[in-house]
């Protein structure tokens, strides 16, 4: 009769002790959770930027905007976090885009601008559901996110 009380107990106990370890990670993996979903977004609008440049669509951008004469793709997307402000976290994203020349634009030009524009938009899109206007002041703002605040930066690479 005492061995049914023992196994039940010892169940009780286990779970208790699994609920405490869930509990006391899920900080860590609600931070991690939004920080890969602002990347994945940020790669997904660069990807995106890229392949608009890429087929010779015209932008918002298009003054002094020279359009690639040779593919160019997404090498990688980095993202750091750069301190706090005002209680939000803020973390800078980095696309570093591969010009496949030996004359790479500057990041602060109007085609990185576009390219950090977009993929600025791409994580508004991914947090809030609905699309806002792509434009330099986007670009400049960033996106606040509950606690975080993202900024797109735009780095070119010959070759």
């Amino acid at each position: 009769m005492g061995e049914k009380g023992q196994v039940s107990l010892e169940f009780i106990l286990v779970t208790g002790v699994l609920f405490i370890i869930v509990i006391s990670l899920f900080p860590y993996l609600s931070q991690q959770n939004v920080l890969n979903k602002a990347t994945t977004m940020a790669r997904d609008g660069g990807i995106y930027a890229l392949s608009l440049l890429n087929m010779g669509y015209t932008t918002s951008f298009d003054q002094d905007i020279s359009y690639p004469t040779d593919k160019w793709r997404l090498k990688d997307v980095e993202i750091a976090y750069a301190g706090e402000v005002n209680s939000l976290k803020i973390y800078n994203l980095t696309l570093k885009v591969g010009t496949g020349g030996d004359d790479p634009p500057s990041s602060e030009s109007n085609i990185g601008k576009f390219l950090g524009a977009v993929a600025t938009n791409y994580i508004f899109y991914g947090f809030n559901g609905y699309w806002t206007t792509v434009d330099s002041n986007l670009w400049a703002n960033g996106v606040t996110i509950s606690d975080y605040k993202f900024y797109v930066r735009v780095e070119f690479e010959s070759g």
